[in-house]
């Protein structure tokens, strides 16, 4: 399936220390015009997919009419979000009304209570994604979980996976998935480079979440960087960024090259 990503605002409350799109507070925000999503649309016709970002993609004064575009388009409608709002939960009305227009709520998740959320994002805002998270249950939205593993990431792996059974357990209507994500060194995380894994460290990420994935009956899965068949950058994907900007891949924002693992310089 074609993907198109669109990046609606920089504008976030959190402070993710891994943060690839340098999200802002208010004084630097941008928010995408509503004529500049069409117009992507309309660019990418035979795109299947459309994955809203951010920056906190909820920020965005008009988001659900930029959902609806997509969705009248007849796309797939899939939304990133942290599931926080100045420390506060998505509004509960919004998430009601996303109901028509959002098939998929895609949220970050580093651990399974306050503090160990924190030491990733940097904000106090678990409260708000777990209330958020009920409120995309209740109404029986689809949605899942992602997690960016890097070396301050690790220790929340377990309990985060264990957070996700839970919610999982609450649902009968999906099966919500667990997404890990590799770290890349750029926006917020350039230049940290004690934050990346080593090979040795992947393996065993992956043998852990394998087991997990058969203990705990959980589809666990994992981003193209960590595949050995190669870089899929530019391969049914395409990327409007908050500037304006077309680029084809929402992982590798800087910079990109087509070829194989074509981001392994940045891990």
């Amino acid at each position: 399936m074609k993907e198109l990503t669109i990046e609606v605002t920089n504008m976030c409350a959190n402070h993710c220390k891994h943060c690839s799109t340098r999200a802002v507070l208010q004084e630097d925000a941008i928010f995408i015009s509503r004529s500049k999503v069409r117009e992507a649309l309309d660019r990418f016709r035979d795109f299947e997919k459309v994955r809203f970002s951010g920056g906190e993609p909820f920020m965005h004064p008009g988001i659900l009419n930029l959902f609806g575009e997509a969705k009248r388009r007849g796309r797939k409608v899939e939304v990133l979000t942290s599931g926080s709002v100045w420390g506060r939960p998505i509004p509960e009305a919004t998430i009601k009304k996303s109901k028509e227009l959002v098939d998929h709520f895609a949220f970050s998740l580093y651990g399974g209570d306050e503090q160990t959320h924190f030491q990733i994002v940097r904000e106090f805002s678990f409260t708000a994604l777990h209330e958020s998270v009920g409120t995309v249950i209740s109404n029986q939205i689809p949605f899942s979980f992602n997690f960016v593993a890097m070396n301050s990431s690790l220790l929340g792996l377990r309990p985060a996976l264990e957070y996700a059974k839970k919610r999982a357990s609450e649902t009968g209507y999906c099966t919500p998935p667990f997404r890990i994500l590799r770290f890349i060194k750029q926006g917020d995380g350039k230049g940290k480079d004690h934050e990346s894994l080593n090979e040795k460290q992947i393996k065993r990420i992956m043998d852990y979440c394998n087991d997990a994935a058969a203990k705990l009956a959980m589809d666990i899965k994992f981003g193209c960087s960590f595949s050995k068949t190669g870089c899929t950058e530019g391969l049914g994907k395409a990327v409007l960024t908050v500037n304006g900007d077309y680029i084809s891949c929402s992982a590798l924002k800087y910079g990109a090259k087509t070829g194989q693992f074509a981001c392994k310089e940045r891990w």
